[in-house]
């Protein structure tokens, strides 16, 4: 349950990066610049440390295809 809600918070911080890349163009650190506010929150939740890592790697990984 709490991986669902660490996803979804990941998610909702890629689409916002995306809507400001529509709006404003490219910009440096285009989401990673979240990072720390995704990992604040994902240490609240009960997650395995490999959940965290999983989480981490697919906000990685969407962040680099912006």
């Amino acid at each position: 349950m709490d991986f669902n809600k660490g996803m979804k918070r990941a998610k909702q911080i890629i689409a916002k990066a995306e809507q400001e890349r529509d709006r404003k163009g490219y910009r440096e650190n285009l989401g990673y610049d979240q990072e720390r506010k995704l990992r604040d929150y994902l240490s609240g939740l009960d997650l395995t440390y490999s959940e965290q890592c999983r989480i981490l790697d697919w906000f990685n990984s969407a962040c680099r295809s912006i």
